[in-house]
């Protein structure tokens, strides 16, 4: 049985991680992002940075898909939820 996976980024990059992992069959339930987005294309809930306490404590429960295009800003973002998990 597949966690529920949330998306760390919700931007270009993010939504096309979004048509992915939802045409593969992932039960995406919400995203993490700097602000909240307004075009929010697949109606997913914003749970915040991930670096804020509540994202953080949901990190352990859900699978997580870091969709940022920037290869230092992920790389970043992975050393931070890796060590916080």
């Amino acid at each position: 049985m597949n966690k529920k996976v949330f998306l760390i980024g919700y931007s270009e990059h993010g939504r096309v991680a979004a048509d992915i992992l939802l045409r593969s069959g992932r039960d995406l339930i919400a995203y993490c992002e700097n602000e909240e987005k307004k075009d929010n294309i697949y109606e997913l809930e914003y749970w915040g940075v991930e670096t804020n306490p509540d994202a953080q404590e949901k990190l352990s429960a859900h699978d997580y898909f870091i969709a940022v295009g920037n290869s230092v800003t992920r790389d970043k973002i992975y050393s931070h939820v890796s060590h916080s998990n």
